[in-house]
């Protein structure tokens, strides 16, 4: 090994390579989707750097009265799941 020419490296030498995941999540929400019972739907689709891994889509269990709460039941029902997925 005495003897060995050195080669160039498109990275730098004795560096630490860092572990960097890229994950999102996409999240949709129609408030009062469903005209027959008022329901909105929701939906979200995870990406593992850019292609898509997981997706969902759902009717939401209860009635909201306003966009602002069918955002805030679509965000915590994609928690929820984005826990759920993790611990797996």
């Amino acid at each position: 090994m005495d003897n060995c020419n050195e080669i160039v490296t498109p990275i730098e030498t004795n560096v630490k390579l860092i572990k960097k995941v890229e994950k999102s999540i996409v999240s949709i929400s129609y408030w009062c989707g469903d005209k027959v019972d008022r329901k909105g739907t929701f939906g979200f689709l995870f990406q593992f750097f850019n292609p898509p891994i997981s997706w969902w889509s759902n009717k939401q269990s209860v009635v909201t009265l306003s966009s602002c709460e069918a955002k805030y039941s679509c965000f915590t029902s994609i928690l929820l799941n984005s826990i759920v997925r993790n611990n797996i």
